[in-house]
């Protein structure tokens, strides 16, 4: 999508969707990478969105779906 980003800050990856912070990504003290969702944030998230935000958290952790 269009208005789906991941935007990079320093160690972690703010999550945002049509201008919206939708979470974050940051990675943990054991170096893992994880989702936090933004806590004021009221409604739903859509599969695609948690399907992509899976996606880069894979590619972060365990390099899957990286490309040459």
């Amino acid at each position: 999508m269009d208005n789906f980003k991941f935007l990079t800050t320093d160690n972690r990856r703010l999550v945002i969707f049509r201008n919206l912070t939708v979470g974050e990504i940051a990675q943990c003290d054991d170096g893992e990478y994880v989702f936090f969702p933004e806590q004021q944030r009221t409604g739903f998230i859509r599969l695609w969105m948690m399907e992509e935000i899976a996606a880069e958290l894979k590619r972060l952790n365990y390099g899957i779906g990286v490309t040459a």
